[in-house]
């Protein structure tokens, strides 16, 4: 019998599948991962400083709250929560409080004065934590759902089976206060048990192991048998019964055996709630990278800031005053710096006279990943405000020189050449040296800021890296290395080199013919369906650019949106392509920059045809 016949058959279907699955794959890695949060901050400069992420979708939808870290001992909740922070929304709104309790996040402990989610039936402001409560009731108000995240003992079980499995247990469960309840402002009633049950069915068929899955727990609040009346003070109990949103905890338990499966798993059933509701966004990954310190950059006496390093040790003279003014580390949230025996638990960007020995002690959250010592010195003035660093055998020490590229801080050293992508925007702060000479004049060779004063003095300028250089100053004029000089009375203290990448197109994602279609540098793209409109879903340049690119065509120029993907391309309408013009030019440049260029080609009647 021949069998082969029916066997392929069967097996080009597959085989069709498989195709499709691996180009659905790598075209969602061009998908950027894009922020669009809006930072807002309360009690700034405080050790309970809060920070709430508001993102709004490009298309209007539900409003959906989600705290972490009201207490601080937690961790599964309130990096959950953070890593929802740096997300782009399609539909509906998403507003973040990750750390609701930082204080008691860096301590790991429950609670300070008071357990913060004991404090919404009150209306006192007395302590911090009636403070924070206060922002997160206006917050509750905002919202059409709240998810507050938290990590609990042992696993929720409805019946009995152990003392850590059982009815009085909270670990993977999702928690509401009733099973049904009647909103009068939304004029409706809420089936909490029934969405919470679909939740953790859709969920649980993601986690393998059977004894990890989350269950309903219904606590029941409103009875007056309920076991868990002081529930009644809780931020769920509040959204509930007084503004009428559904609210549910979820817990994922303290037992886990690793907080990135805690962190794993709150993402699970926070993704699977924002379905059911209705806010589309993209998935966040889990991050847990360990926390690394680039540098401290530390400020003595109002003086010129110096850059400090994990494990230096700063001498200073005896009532110095001192202010941490920054600090590039790995991460962005959760860092905190304390200034041992002074101040509070945080205190960047606070300023105190040292006396004796101390430490400072950096922090993401509740780990402590970096130290540097601060010695009083006997042998030092007050007047001499540079103090000295004293480095550790493996670390370099200066001088550096502080930058900013797009905003952001950088230190460079003499070392090495730090680099800027053509089309940058470059400040120059600083020099930071143990033994920096007076009246230092930092001289950018190959860039003027005064044409008409030019002192050779190039701080206090914003300089477009891709328009404003002077090519013939460059080393061998050839534009891709500068000089900068730092010099004191004519005499040379020391120089730092910068390369000037200039970006190149990659490859191009657009959508054309029915399809979207990848294809790179000076490669043309035909349509075949006359006067339709290019859709670019991603543009990948090398190296990378961070933002400024737009396309120019037909004489307009369109600028790329940051959050500019296949899901939300940038639609360019196309005129001339069946008229006389059979091909158009499209130029992918940065500011004035030309980073690369595709063409489009509509073919001549009777000539090439699709699929031949």
């Amino acid at each position: 019998m021949n069998n082969s016949r029916p066997r392929r058959c069967r097996l080009f279907p597959f085989l069709w599948f498989i195709a499709a699955l691996i180009s659905l794959i790598s075209l969602e890695s061009f998908l950027p991962l894009s922020a669009h949060a809006k930072l807002i901050e309360y009690f700034k400069g405080t050790d309970y400083e809060l920070h709430v992420y508001d993102t709004k979708g490009r298309e209007k939808g539900p409003t959906v709250l989600i705290i972490g870290g009201i207490q601080g001992d937690e961790p599964g909740g309130y990096l959950s929560a953070d890593s929802y922070a740096d997300i782009a929304l399609r539909k509906g709104r998403l507003i973040l409080v990750p750390r609701a309790n930082l204080p008691s996040i860096i301590l790991n402990c429950r609670e300070i004065n008071a357990d913060m989610n004991r404090k919404f039936r009150t209306k006192s402001q007395r302590i911090y934590e009636e403070k924070v409560v206060a922002i997160l009731k206006k917050l509750i108000q905002k919202s059409d759902v709240l998810l507050n995240l938290h990590d609990g003992s042992g696993f929720y079980r409805p019946v009995w089976v152990s003392t850590w499995k059982n009815p009085m247990r909270f670990g993977q469960s999702i928690i509401a206060d009733a099973e049904t309840y009647y909103s009068k402002q939304l004029h409706r009633t809420l089936a909490l048990g029934k969405t919470a049950r679909e939740v953790a069915v859709a969920v649980n068929r993601k986690i393998r192991n059977r004894a990890y899955h989350f269950h309903f727990n219904n606590h029941n609040t409103l009875s007056p048998t309920t076991r868990h009346r002081q529930q009644r003070k809780s931020a769920t109990y509040y959204a509930l019964t007084v503004c009428g949103i559904p609210a549910f905890g979820i817990e994922t338990s303290k037992f886990l055996p690793s907080t990135h499966l805690k962190v794993l798993y709150h993402n699970l059933v926070i993704n699977e709630f924002l379905r059911k509701f209705g806010v589309v966004l993209e998935n966040p990954r889990v991050y847990m990278e360990p926390p690394r310190l680039a540098y401290l950059v530390v400020s003595i006496n109002a003086s010129q800031p110096t850059v400090v390093y994990d494990g230096q040790t700063l001498t200073l003279a005896r009532g110095d005053k001192i202010c941490i003014s920054g600090c590039k580390a790995n991460y962005t949230r959760g860092i905190t710096v304390d200034l041992l025996g002074y101040g509070t638990r945080n205190d960047f960007r606070k300023t105190f006279a040292v006396k004796d020995n101390t430490t400072l002690l950096i922090r993401k959250d509740r780990k402590i990943f970096a130290r540097v010592t601060l010695k009083v010195s006997e042998d030092m003035k007050s007047a001499e405000v540079k103090p000295r660093v004293v480095a550790s055998h493996h670390i370099a020490r200066g001088p550096y020189l502080l930058v900013k590229v797009n905003g952001e801080l950088k230190a460079a050293t003499t070392t090495a050449p730090f680099s800027v992508v053509a089309g940058d925007i470059l400040e120059l702060i600083d020099v930071v040296a143990p033994a920096a000479p007076p009246q230092l004049k930092l001289n950018f060779l190959g860039y003027v800021g005064n044409w008409k004063n030019n002192t050779g003095e190039d701080r206090g300028y914003r300089i477009n890296t891709g328009k404003e250089l002077l090519r013939r100053y460059s080393l061998h004029k050839k534009g891709k290395m500068y000089l900068i000089k730092a010099t004191s009375r004519g005499h040379l203290f020391c120089a730092f080199k910068m390369a000037v990448l200039h970006p190149r197109l990659r490859e191009i994602v657009a959508y054309a013919n029915g399809e979207w279609q990848h294809f790179g540098d000076r490669e043309a793209l035909r349509i075949f369906g006359g006067n339709e409109g290019l859709k670019v879903g991603v543009i990948q340049t090398t190296p990378f650019t961070p933002g400024g690119l737009s396309l120019k065509i037909q004489g307009r120029t369109y600028p790329i949106p940051n959050l500019m993907s296949c899901k939300n391309p940038l639609t360019i309408p196309l005129t001339g392509l069946n008229g006389e013009t059979r091909s158009l030019t499209v130029r992918v440049q940065r500011g004035n920059i030309t980073v690369g260029r595709f063409f489009l080609v509509c073919p001549l009647k009777g000539g090439l045809e699709r699929g031949k």
